[in-house]
């Protein structure tokens, strides 16, 4: 169970194109993060959404790419391949659970229309 979800881009449809979102603070304590996107409209099968996480531990003065994963357009199913998928997500490792400078940012690429939201929910152990 996250310790905390942030709702980094609003449901909403935008055209292609890229969006940044961030950065936000990394609270003290958290050791994962996982980004998600809702994909119920992820229809068309030629659309494809890139997004990628960046990190920094010294309050934004560097960032350092920490994860990013690839979306197909279509229907897409949970693994039994008949419940409909209705959040993409990857989740990543965060370093230095004490460290109260850390900051998250990143962007989401989309090749055509779609409407969707990004989030990110925070872990602690």
């Amino acid at each position: 169970m996250p310790t905390q979800t942030i709702n980094l881009l609003p449901l909403a449809t935008r055209p292609a194109g890229s969006r940044s979102f961030g950065p936000a603070n990394v609270p003290v304590g958290v050791t994962e993060a996982e980004l998600s996107m809702d994909c119920t409209q992820f229809l068309s099968p030629t659309l494809f959404i890139t997004w990628s996480l960046e990190l920094s531990q010294d309050d934004g003065a560097n960032w350092l790419p920490w994860g990013s994963a690839g979306c197909p357009g279509g229907p897409l199913f949970e693994r039994d391949g008949v419940t409909p998928l209705t959040r993409w997500s990857f989740r990543v490792p965060l370093p230095n659970p004490t460290n109260s400078l850390r900051r998250a940012r990143g962007s989401v690429v989309a090749n055509e229309e779609t409407t969707t939201d990004t989030e990110i929910a925070l872990f602690s152990p």
